[in-house]
């Protein structure tokens, strides 16, 4: 039996009462790692979007329009509502064995993050795939193989995270779909950096007192 929390370290918005170890030196390890990997995404992601804007026929000149659409707002709340209905349906199959497993495993894996982290790691995540898999490929591809490549992306190395791959389609499609209705990069990138924030933040012990 996987060994409960402290009372003190209770947050009403963990998943579970598991304590996933690994302790700050692991978290700020894997925190570095995936600065380095997402920031690798985007300046890909970037070197590809004058490419896109060609394909879109838009100018050089028009990346507002690619990353808000004509109507910011609109999509900022849309990205907010797939995020939270994303969320939704996780809470409701966590107790499938493989969905819990697969939490479990994150918790192991990532340790424990400083105060921030789970912010920070869901902003860099979603920002760098969102741009690359919905603002890149989606355009050249279409919708099902853009999110069909997202979900490859995930396989795992371990059996724990067997689920990942499926998860990570149904959101590629969901992302997709909002940004195909928004006309706005925006609405996937929030929709992704919603559903991260709160899982990470249900997932993650946080340090008090780590730098960010």
């Amino acid at each position: 039996m996987s060994p409960t929390l402290p009372p003190d370290d209770h947050d009403p918005l963990r998943w579970s009462a598991v304590d996933p170890g690994g302790g700050p030196l692991r978290g700020r390890g894997v925190l570095r790692g995936a600065l380095l990997f997402y920031g690798a995404m985007v300046l890909l992601a970037l070197l590809a979007l004058p490419r896109v804007h060609e394909d879109l026929g838009l100018g050089l000149s028009s990346w507002g329009k690619l990353l808000l659409g004509t109507r910011p707002g609109a999509a900022i709340g849309l990205g907010f509502a797939v995020g939270l209905l994303l969320v939704a349906i996780t809470r409701l199959i966590e107790s499938w064995p493989p969905i819990r497993s697969m939490i479990d495993g994150f918790g192991e894996v990532l340790g424990s993050l400083p105060r921030g982290g789970p912010l920070l790691l869901a902003l860099t995540s979603g920002i760098a795939e969102e741009l690359l898999f919905r603002g890149v490929l989606q355009v050249w591809w279409g919708l099902w193989p853009a999110a069909i490549a997202f979900g490859a992306c995930h396989l795992p190395i371990d059996r724990r995270f067997l689920v990942w791959p499926l998860f990570a389609l149904g959101a590629g499609l969901l992302f997709g779909v909002a940004y195909e209705r928004s006309g706005a990069l925006l609405t996937p990138v929030v929709a992704h950096v919603t559903v991260n924030w709160i899982n990470l933040r249900s997932i993650v012990r946080t340090v008090p007192g780590e730098p960010r």
